[in-house]
């Protein structure tokens, strides 16, 4: 949806189908590190709001070992609370979202959409009118002229949840494919449909022989399963206690990690913990406790049973090795593949963040090269090395991607006339009654979180109007340079302006979160400790 956001900036597009059949909470939390941060802030200056608003910021984080519960002397401290315009170096979020990007683009989104077949050499569809009983077809306006396109064959499933499904065929000149470490579309297009077992073995992630369960629990629903908290989690012991993050791991004082631990556990704090993470219910708790729990503390193997089945899920490692990025292996003329669906990472915390630098250089790419094959080359030559840098990085302390991901900058992909623009939009259809209802259009309208405040509106509308006054009473003989000059110069204050304002709303709600707290105090690890990523 962020690579919608971005390419679509200013451009004519077709519709975004999404899998799931609404959108909801899912997931066990997003890790927006400084690179994320700083790519949703060149997509659109107020994506990060709604986000500081909600993540929780954590303190640092502690490790233990996982038999005795020993606390390991070392603590790894969450560096720079404030960054990139303000924004929080690190936070968690529940994966759902923004406000402000439903109400930009719930036009074009199209729910409970899964791709069943993906042909790259389709023609386009007959003019005339749809016949009865035919499927459902999109088609990009003005697509009509000959030549091969791009068809998605998708299965759709009403937002209730039912059984009757549709079927929807989408015809458009190019696809950007962020359809998850098991892309369907890429299954199709690149592996021959998936029929070739060398093929598909090319193209899907490897097995990497580990196990993962992830879940959410609530204090309520701890007290309600008559489980006390750890120690380790009490606030009454560390008022801190469930601001950080916690690590369990074979490691000792007398032997720190020398590699990725043979296993683990991570506790952290999260938003609305409420709403399900997947479908791997109670045999996938089951499954996690009976293998944790001959390790772990009774106290902290106590937490995870009590856990609600509907909030955990289970599943293999499966991992792009890096050596696979290669030229082509993510663009197929004009189909282009993005986040998980090109380079699949362990839960590093880099997963999603890089699906957001994927969004905003596509955006950048399409700006200078036009939507097209061009643009997608340019783009998998620029990720393709930053990517493999970052998730293959084999030093212990992670000193290759550390560098790499604080030091993220983007092209900026908005413009205060653009943003100007857009808010006037909002308020005439506020003013007007429109917006097409909806629980989601419903949760937009009450909250104002990334939209453009009545003092930044005038302040853009003095710039810009300045500007165009400028234009129009410049001399023949020098319109063109003193128009210019005085364009980029009205450009220039008007960005300074929305930077400004949004440096200020996203500090103001980090040190809302951080103010009066007791941050963890850096304690390097013995040299050599692997830094589990």
């Amino acid at each position: 949806m962020e690579s919608s956001c971005a390419v679509l900036q200013g451009q004519q597009g077709g519709p975004v189908f999404e899998a799931s059949p609404v959108f909801r909470t899912q997931g066990s939390g997003v890790l927006i590190q400084t690179n994320g941060a700083r790519a949703l802030q060149a997509i659109h200056p107020g994506l990060m709001h709604r986000l500081a608003e909600r993540g929780a910021i954590t303190s640092g984080v502690y490790q233990y070992n996982d038999v005795s519960g020993e606390r390991l002397p070392w603590t790894t401290q969450k560096a720079r609370p404030y960054h990139c315009w303000g924004q929080p170096a690190d936070s968690s979020a529940a994966a759902r979202p923004p406000g402000l990007l439903l109400a930009r683009y719930r036009r074009i989104l199209e729910f409970g959409c899964k791709v069943t077949h993906a042909d790259m050499d389709a023609e386009p569809a007959p003019q005339g009118a749809q016949e009865a009983g035919q499927p459902q077809q999109h088609q990009e306006e003005g697509q009509a002229a000959p030549g091969a396109m791009a068809q998605l064959t998708l299965s759709r499933t009403a937002a209730s949840g039912g059984e009757a499904e549709e079927v929807v065929l989408a015809r458009a000149r190019h696809v950007i494919a962020a359809d998850g470490y098991f892309s369907r579309v890429r299954r199709t297009v690149c592996a021959g449909g998936g029929s070739d077992p060398a093929a598909l073995a090319g193209e899907m992630p490897a097995f990497m022989g580990v196990a993962l369960w992830r879940g959410s629990i609530t204090r309520a629903e701890l007290a309600a399963a008559g489980v006390p908290l750890p120690a380790c989690l009490d606030p009454a012991h560390d008022s801190e206690a469930l601001r950080r993050t916690h690590m369990w791991s074979p490691a000792t004082p007398d032997s720190p990690l020398r590699g990725p631990p043979s296993r683990g556990l991570l506790i952290y704090p999260a938003r609305n913990t409420a709403g399900p993470v997947g479908s791997g219910g109670s045999q996938a708790l089951a499954a996690a406790v009976s293998a944790m729990s001959s390790f772990l503390t009774p106290d902290v193997a106590a937490l995870l049973a009590a856990t609600p089945g509907d909030r955990v899920t289970g599943h293999g490692l499966y991992v792009h090795p890096v050596e696979g990025f290669t030229p082509g292996a993510w663009v197929r003329d004009r189909l282009v593949l993005v986040g998980d669906a090109a380079h699949t990472a362990p839960p590093d915390g880099q997963g999603a963040n890089l699906a957001l630098e994927d969004a905003a250089v596509l955006g950048a790419c399409v700006r200078k090269h036009g939507l097209g094959p061009e643009a997608f080359a340019a783009w998998e030559a620029a990720r393709q090395p930053r990517a493999a840098a970052i998730l293959g990085d084999p030093t212990p302390a992670a000193t290759i991607r550390t560098p790499l991901i604080n030091d993220a900058t983007f092209e900026r992909l908005w413009s205060p006339a653009e943003l100007l623009a857009e808010e006037r939009a909002l308020q005439a259809q506020a003013a007007a009654g429109v917006g097409g209802g909806g629980a989601a259009h419903r949760a937009v309208e009450q909250e104002d979180v990334g939209r453009l405040p009545p003092d930044v509106v005038a302040s853009l509308e003095r710039i810009l109007g300045a500007e165009a006054a400028a234009g129009a009473s410049a001399s023949k003989a020098a319109e063109v340079t003193e128009a210019g000059a005085s364009a980029c110069e009205a450009e220039q204050q008007a960005v300074a302006v929305v930077q400004e304002w949004s440096a200020d709303v996203v500090g103001r709600l980090v040190r809302a979160k951080v103010e009066g707290r007791t941050m963890a105090v850096r304690v390097p690890p013995p040299e050599g400790t692997y830094f589990v990523r």
